[in-house]
C-alpha cells in the first residue's frame, strides 16, 4: 500500500536542499505499542537517497526522537533521507525490545523505498550513548533480534554506522552506567551471561556471539576521553575489534570531552557528512 504522508516545510536554513518533515509516522508495532518516527526529506535531491536512521540515547529509559531534530535537519539538508525514531524503553519492555523496534524501522524504510525515494542499499545508523549502542548492535547482528513489528520480508541490514559514546560491552560498564544496562538487559549477568553478550556489539565482533555480517561495515566511532558515564575504554575496545576484523573504522577520541558532546557540535555535522560521503557518494559495489 502506498504511503500517505503529510509533509511540512522546515524553516529555511541555507543548506543545499530545503527539508520537508513528516512527523509521528507509524512504522510498526512493538507489542501493543505503535512505533513512530519523524521523517526528514530533502526537497529536490536526486533519488534514490541514502538513508540515515537516528536513534536517540537516554540510558535505554529516556530520550525521544525529537532530540535529533537539529542534527537530522542538517544532514537531510545535504541530500540524505533521515529518520529519527522512537523505540520501546525499558519501562515498556526490556531487551531485546528496543533492538527489535530499531530493526523494524530499517525494514520499514526498505518496504517503502519506492515511495520515499530511498536507496535500500545505502542505510546508516547513527546514535549517541544508548543510541550509539543500538546503532552498532543493529549492524553486527543481521538476521537476529528481529521481532515481529512488521515488514518481515525485508532485511534489516546496515551499510554504515556512526556511534557516539556508545557502550559496546554492557557487562563491563561500571558503576555509573551499569545499573541502567542491567535494567535494559533484564537479567543477572551471573545467571544469564549469554543474554548480556547477545546485547553487546563487542561480543559479535569477537566471536563470542554468532551472527556477524559477511561483508565489512564502515564505522565512525567518536568518544570523549573524559566521559565519566560510558568509559572511553568501551570505544577503544570496539575499535580494536573492528580493526582486528579488517573493517574500515574512523576513530575520533576527543580530548577534553565528556559524555555530552555539545562542545563538539561545530565539528560533529561536518565529520558525519564527510564519513557518510565516503561511504555512500562513490560508485556502488
Amino acid at each position: 500500500m502506498p504511503l500517505n504522508l503529510s509533509f511540512i516545510p522546515a524553516p529555511e536554513t541555507g543548506l543545499p536542499h530545503r527539508v520537508l518533515i513528516a512527523e509521528n509516522v507509524v512504522y510498526g508495532r512493538g507489542g501493543d505499542v505503535p512505533l513512530v518516527l519523524n521523517l526528514f526529506r530533502p526537497e529536490g535531491a536526486p533519488a534514490p537517497l541514502p538513508v540515515v536512521v537516528f536513534i536517540h540515547g537516554g540510558g535505554w529509559h529516556g530520550g525521544m526522537k525529537e532530540d535529533y531534530r537539529d542534527f537530522a535537519l542538517q544532514v537531510a539538508g545535504h541530500g540524505y533521507l533521515c529518520l529519527a525514531i522512537d523505540y520501546r524503553v525499558v519501562e515498556q519492555a526490556p531487551f531485546p525490545a528496543a533492538v527489535e523496534d530499531c530493526k523494524c524501522a530499517l525494514r520499514w524504510v526498505r518496504a517503502h523505498a519506492a515511495d520515499l525515494g530511498a536507496d535500500p542499499e545505502r542505510i546508516a545508523t547513527l546514535g549517541h550513548s544508548a543510541g550509539g549502542h543500538l546503532a552498532a548492535l543493529l549492524a553486527v547482528s543481521p538476521g537476529r533480534l528481529e521481532g515481529e513489528g512488521g515488514w518481515p520480508e525485508f532485511p534489516s541490514t546496515v551499510q554504515a554506522v556512526l556511534c557516539y559514546c556508545g557502550p559496546s560491552d554492557l557487562a563491563t560498564l561500571g558503576p555509573n552506567a551499569g545499573p541502567a544496562a542491567a535494567a535494559f538487559v533484564g537479567a543477572d549477568p551471573e545467571i544469564d551471561p549469554a543474554r548480556w553478550r547477545q546485547a553487546s556489539a563487542l561480543s559479535y565482533l569477537t566471536g563470542l556471539t554468532p551472527g556477524l555480517p559477511e561483508q565489512p561495515i564502515p564505522f565512525l566511532v567518536c568518544h570523549g576521553i573524559d566521559d565519566d558515564l560510558v568509559p572511553v575504554d568501551q570505544s577503544d575496545r570496539l575499535v580494536a575489534a573492528l580493526e582486528a576484523r579488517g573493517w574500515p573504522v574512523q576513530y575520533l577520541r576527543l580530548p577534553g570531552n565528556g559524555h555530552d558532546l555539545a562542545p563538539y557540535w561545530d565539528r560533529m555535522v561536518p565529520d558525519a557528512l564527510a564519513f557518510l560521503g565516503e561511504c555512500f557518494r562513490g560508485p556502488k559495489p
